[in-house]
């Protein structure tokens, strides 16, 4: 699995993202990404407050076998499952276009 996440905004309005390959990541940690991602792709999401200043859009986008799914979510209202995800792809996100 190839896990791309990237956000856009926040106070700075800056963009940051990452690309992981799933099969470079020690079997526990492989296995939190993989289920946490189709977790967040499947969640339901509630429309965020259009008024929160400083959100951030955070855009994953998951390729399993050459299919690519994605999703976005405001920050405010994005979904529990994607907690896990950012925690472990934040770290690695770097300043891009």
């Amino acid at each position: 699995m190839k896990v791309t996440l990237t956000e856009v905004g926040g106070w700075a309005n800056l963009r940051r993202s990452c690309t992981l390959d799933t099969a470079s990541l020690s079997r526990p940690l492989r296995r939190k990404l993989e289920l946490n991602c189709r977790s967040a792709l499947s969640a339901k999401v509630e429309l965020a407050d259009a008024s929160v200043r400083d959100s951030c859009t955070v855009t994953l986008v998951v390729e399993i076998d050459g299919t690519q799914m994605s999703a976005s979510f405001v920050e405010p209202g994005a979904p529990p499952e994607l907690r896990p995800v950012l925690e472990v792809m934040r770290p690695l996100c770097r300043p891009g276009r």
